[in-house]
């Protein structure tokens, strides 16, 4: 009697490498769109006459297209290496995703619910534009926002979240132990990339300098060479604690601490101190924006909120990561 030869044990989970194929794609395509408004912003400002435009504010329309041309170029760069990950199914690739998708869609929402207080009231004060159209021009701007700052991220955020595709990525990541090695080496938890790439994004606090030559300090308002070297100053800790944080060095987390206690204690003081509205005034807002303040001050409680809710989940992420951190480990 032939005996019978053991099962070969199944995956828990089904492969998703086909569908990590399709939403690299779809990032790449996202990448490829984000270059070609790049290439346009790059277009207007080298083809720019600044002085046929209207001044917004204390912002140029030459250093808006910059500032928005930057914006798109990191855009591009982001997505392009997520697509790349994804179709390659790095685990990597999968939390960027995850973190990018969960961002966007916090932003997508806090966009839509500002988006649905202001325009009608906005169409409203158009006296040529009749009735109908108005509800026609709020549902085309209200569908088109919710499939792009809503649909969107939520259908990335669930895809790159789901178990089968966890666990595709880590099939994938399994190669052979080098000859004499005993231990693999540890993986980065996915709780300190997430502090890594949050730091990065507070790296790019210098290009809000352009914007409003302004920095906002326990509710003084700085300009000029002052403010530069506070954003400046943000900048430079930010990256580095990203930096150092991924390599799992304690002085990252120690920077990170530091900074978002202290801006946290800045932002807090600033709303019990200062009115809001003429915080934003001294900052250097166009008349026109404060009016939009103005008529609409349940924005200024959505902003404070979604401030808070920030910092204060920034916080407790930095004191759950504490475990992955130590004084005297060299890594």
């Amino acid at each position: 009697m032939t005996p019978s030869l053991p099962a070969t044990p199944t995956a828990p989970y089904p492969d998703r490498r086909g569908w990590l194929i399709a939403f690299g794609v779809v990032e790449i395509l996202i990448a490829a769109f984000s270059l070609l408004v790049l290439v346009l912003q790059v277009f207007a400002v080298l083809s720019l006459h600044p002085e046929s435009l209207p001044q917004q504010g204390s912002l140029s329309p030459t250093a808006a297209l910059a500032i928005g041309a930057a914006f798109y170029g990191v855009v591009a760069a982001l997505f392009l290496t997520a697509g790349v990950g994804s179709i390659r199914c790095e685990n990597w690739a999968r939390i960027t995703m995850l973190v990018v998708s969960g961002l966007w869609l916090g932003f997508g929402v806090l966009g839509t619910l500002t988006m649905s207080l202001v325009l009608p009231t906005i169409l409203r004060q158009q006296a040529g534009i009749p009735l109908e159209n108005r509800h026609l021009v709020v549902t085309m701007i209200f569908v088109i926002m919710g499939f792009f700052m809503i649909v969107m991220p939520a259908v990335f955020l669930i895809f790159y979240s789901r178990k089968s595709v966890k666990a595709t990525c880590l099939r994938a990541e399994q190669v052979p132990a080098p000859a004499g090695t005993e231990v693999p080496q540890a993986k980065t938890p996915v709780a300190v990339i997430v502090l890594a790439v949050w730091q990065g994004l507070g790296a790019l606090a210098l290009l809000a300098y352009p914007i409003a030559r302004a920095a906002v300090v326990f509710g003084s308002v700085l300009h000029g060479p002052p403010a530069l070297e506070v954003l400046l100053a943000q900048s430079v800790l930010s990256g580095y604690a990203a930096w150092a944080i991924y390599r799992r060095r304690f002085a990252g987390w120690a920077v990170a601490l530091f900074t978002t206690v202290f801006w946290t204690a800045s932002w807090v003081t600033a709303m019990a101190r200062r009115d809001m509205l003429q915080l934003y005034r001294e900052m250097g807002l166009s008349e026109q924006q404060m009016r939009i303040y103005q008529q609409f001050p349940q924005m200024l409680t959505i902003m404070w909120g979604a401030s808070l809710v920030a910092f204060a989940g920034l916080l407790v992420l930095l004191l759950y990561c504490k475990k992955y951190f130590s004084r005297t480990a060299q890594v």
